[in-house]
């Protein structure tokens, strides 16, 4: 398990699904680096998401939705979901559901 610093961030379902397809374009051109991660955590009906940010490229996607980002620990809660990532997130980083 790797230990990681995480960002977080809550916002609308519009803004996380903007910076969840700049992630996957970012990741793609990084080669899918192992120690980025972009997790959602919240459920479809709310109206809006924490969104938690590690590794490699996290500050370029801050700077595309500024301001209210904030440290964080793994994100281990209810409703957790994995954005982009590669390989298995869950045992990289210790991300547990619950």
């Amino acid at each position: 398990m790797t230990k990681a610093l995480w960002r977080r961030k809550e916002m609308p379902v519009a803004e996380w699904a903007a910076l969840q397809a700049l992630g996957e374009e970012m990741a793609v051109k990084a080669g899918g680096p192992k120690d980025f991660a972009m997790i959602l955590q919240g459920r479809p009906s709310d109206p809006t998401a924490m969104v938690f940010l590690t590794g490699p490229g996290t500050e370029a996607l801050e700077r595309t939705c500024p301001g209210n980002w904030e440290n964080s620990s793994v994100p281990n809660a209810p409703n957790i979901a994995i954005l982009v990532a590669s390989g298995d997130p869950r045992a990289h980083f210790g991300i547990r559901d619950g």
